[in-house]
């Protein structure tokens, strides 16, 4: 999984392998961790609890579900599909879009 930034209708990320679109939120003191239409679990990875707990100062997560932590992504992958557009069919630069012809 490898998220991006992304302005869809009820979320802030898209997955640029799958496409499906999530909701990312700022670790909030308060516990508003969710978006303002949700209503599902919350996530968070395991090796993040104890720096969560000591960063709003309780044990009590209201509703968040500890999470494995993540794999780290292979960022030659995303690089290749966010780089892809910008070539050709055969691979190769399109040309057409070198600084020279502006």
């Amino acid at each position: 999984m490898a998220l991006k930034r992304s302005s869809g209708y009820d979320s802030n990320h898209c997955d640029l392998v799958s496409g499906e679109d999530y909701w990312v939120s700022g670790v909030k003191k308060n516990g508003s961790n969710r978006h303002w239409n949700g209503g599902g679990p919350i996530y968070i990875e395991k090796s993040l609890v104890e720096w969560y707990e000591a960063y709003v100062h309780e044990k009590d997560f209201n509703g968040l579900i500890e999470i494995p932590d993540l794999a780290k992504p292979d960022i030659s992958k995303f690089n290749a599909i966010e780089n892809k557009k910008m070539l050709e069919p055969s691979g190769t630069p399109d040309i057409s879009t070198e600084a020279g012809d502006l």
